[in-house]
């Protein structure tokens, strides 16, 4: 090969265009990476390019692409003979030219854009598997041609059985990556998965779990077979494929304990050899689910401390968050965090800030989150102007708590008048009769999705239910302190250790009058989950405001929803007749309520203006 080499480049001149292709494709199908040869052949093929044919031009596009050979003076000499000619071009060698341009990750939107374009028209000409490399490219290029990606879809939904797996697997890949949300490709895609699905590698496995994730698309049935044929072969997987089956199943709140197992011991197995990506992101898997492994968190405790410094500022922050959430206090860990933080944190995001001050405050780590905070704040302010509402509410609830420090006031102020102003206004909007409930909850939702904002903290969210005619009785009033206690018995005492929808509780007692009527609800304890007996019209009394998530189910809306009925049930009103009762209603919650819950508190007190109402809460991250 040496001796071939060496003679080609001293005759290159001789050769001619096709000699020059021809020599191209014979390297990169042996895979040999002679990049003076390739430079060389390149050279010599730009002053020849007007004598060959499309074909030639596409094959030495791939080769040189094939073989890694960057050769921009080519590539650009490519670019400009092929926009010309675009439509002459056959369908193969178009997908050879989107495929080398997608390989080197080149940015040429004048070519990409002409073969979108010219390639539309001739899909149904190309075999599934330059189909399937075609999308590949397209979408690794950012090719968003909306008319190309309904012509890709349509081929692949009529010729879905011949893609085989590596071809379905990328063809989700595509749409997921640009993102284009196709259902009606996704379901085809699912249906010819499903019983080829023991043909997937761990590769393909790990793309369609990571597509379906992407796009937010839970197919239970597919995401079951993945999951099954993925533990058949997890021993097989890179660690890269391993985090993203873990990643992908988080994502999608998809648990299966099985799977989850399976990929905590493998993950022990091979932890020496996953890059920080991948302990980021299966740490942040089994937060993200709150599901603990005591072993798998020691050994991803173990393999990232030393080079902690060497991570980047979402994986540092991102396993800040996980070990917070499931409260593993890993002292030389957060040791590590914490430096590394600091070193960094000029790099950090306000995302990455809020996190890892987040995690200190959960862990109760009050040295780290004295260090980090006041720098962290200053930081925030700076590059937080434009965040989203979740960040704002974490670092403003951890100013409130903690300092004085010099950028105190002002993240205070910013948040109240940019975010807390305009979501205490749309709640109180919740109280007026003359504006119809489904406008308010409607506004609501608008700016909790606008400014991705969940709830407002334990500070704010006392101080908003009371806008709402919720009085605060202390935590330590008599009646809070027998809930809090009651709320303990029932689980387990472990209130701090996760905190998810079906480990919060409320409790509620309330008494009622209606004219000669005296009706008492004695207290008592609910869980996540709307009461059997609740009536479709008292439901909709006491709407949830959808954000991601269903929040229908949550336990404070449970307990008032279960008081309405009582109370319409036993005075034997309408719900008209609810303005005429009065009494009071004392709610307990175990953890902080979220906006929905706090707009359902609102609307009991909308729909029972005379009622006097309390309200309490804790907060289940403390200790």
């Amino acid at each position: 090969m040496n001796y071939i080499s060496s003679e080609s480049r001293a005759r290159s001149s001789e050769l001619n265009s096709q000699e020059i292709g021809n020599m191209s494709w014979a390297l990169a199908k042996m895979c040999v990476s002679d990049i003076p040869f390739l430079d060389s052949l390149a050279s010599e093929a730009i002053n020849k390019l007007c004598d060959a044919t499309p074909q030639e031009i596409a094959n030495l596009a791939w080769a040189c692409a094939r073989c890694e050979c960057q050769h921009e003076p080519l590539f650009n000499a490519i670019s400009a003979s092929s926009i010309p000619t675009i439509s002459d071009i056959d369908p193969q060698s178009m997908a050879n030219l989107a495929w080398a341009w997608a390989y080197l990750c080149l940015q040429d939107a004048p070519l990409l854009d002409s073969t979108a374009s010219a390639s539309r028209a001739r899909l149904s000409s190309l075999n599934m598997q330059d189909l399937s490399n075609s999308a590949w490219s397209f979408a690794r290029c950012e090719v968003a041609n909306l008319p190309l990606w309904e012509a890709i879809s349509a081929q692949a939904r009529t010729r879905r059985q011949e893609l085989g797996s590596q071809g379905l697997s990328s063809m989700a890949w595509a749409f997921a990556h640009l993102p284009i949300l196709d259902e009606p490709l996704f379901k085809s895609l699912s249906s010819a998965a499903i019983p080829i699905i023991s043909d997937f590698g761990d590769q393909s496995l790990s793309l369609m779990a990571w597509a379906l994730a992407t796009l937010l698309l839970a197919d239970e049935e597919l995401l079951n077979a993945i999951a099954r044929e993925s533990i058949r072969k997890l021993s097989e997987f890179a660690p890269q494929h391993l985090s993203n089956t873990a990643w992908a199943y988080a994502k999608l709140l998809f648990w299966n304990n099985t799977l989850f197992q399976s990929i905590a011991a493998a993950a022990i197995t091979i932890i020496s050899s996953c890059d920080p990506q991948s302990i980021a992101n299966i740490a942040w898997a089994f937060a993200t689910l709150s599901r603990t492994h005591e072993p798998l968190f020691q050994a991803l405790s173990a393999a990232s401390r030393a080079p902690m410094l060497d991570y980047e500022p979402q994986e540092i922050s991102n396993i800040a968050w996980s070990f917070a959430r499931l409260k593993i206090a890993d002292a030389p860990l957060l040791t590590s965090i914490a430096s590394a933080a600091l070193a960094r944190l000029h790099e950090f995001t306000s995302l990455n800030i809020a996190n890892t001050a987040w995690a200190f405050a959960v862990l109760s780590e009050v040295a780290h989150l004295g260090a980090f905070l006041p720098r962290a704040a200053s930081k925030f302010l700076e590059v937080g102007q434009s965040s989203i509402g979740t960040e704002w509410v974490d670092m403003v609830s951890l100013a409130r708590s903690n300092g004085p420090f010099p950028a105190q006031t002002a993240l205070i102020r910013h948040f109240e008048t940019s975010v807390l102003m305009p979501a205490s206004q749309l709640l109180v909007a919740i109280l007026d009769p003359k504006l119809p409930q489904a406008t308010a909850l409607r506004e609501l939702k608008r700016l909790m999705d606008e400014r991705q904002l969940p709830h407002l903290g334990p500070y704010y969210t006392r101080y908003a239910l009371e806008l709402l005619g919720w009085w605060w009785p202390g935590s330590e009033a008599p009646w809070v302190l027998s809930a809090r206690h009651a709320v303990w018995a029932a689980q387990g005492l472990s209130v701090g250790s996760l905190v998810r929808t079906e480990r919060i509780m409320a409790f509620v007692a309330a008494a009622f009058s209606f004219k000669d009527r005296f009706v008492e609800v004695p207290g008592r304890l609910f869980h996540a989950g709307v009461p059997p007996e609740i009536d479709d019209d008292v439901c909709a009394l006491l709407q949830p405001t959808f954000r991601h998530m269903a929040r229908d189910d949550h336990a404070e809306r449970a307990a008032l929803l279960s008081v309405t009925s009582t109370v319409l049930k036993s005075c034997q009103l309408g719900i008209a007749g609810l303005g005429e009762i009065t009494g009071n209603v004392r709610l307990y919650v175990s953890h902080f309520p979220c906006l929905s819950c706090v707009a359902v508190l609102g609307q009991f007190s909308r729909f029972a203006p005379s009622l006097a109402l309390e309200a309490a809460f804790d907060n289940a991250w403390d200790d």
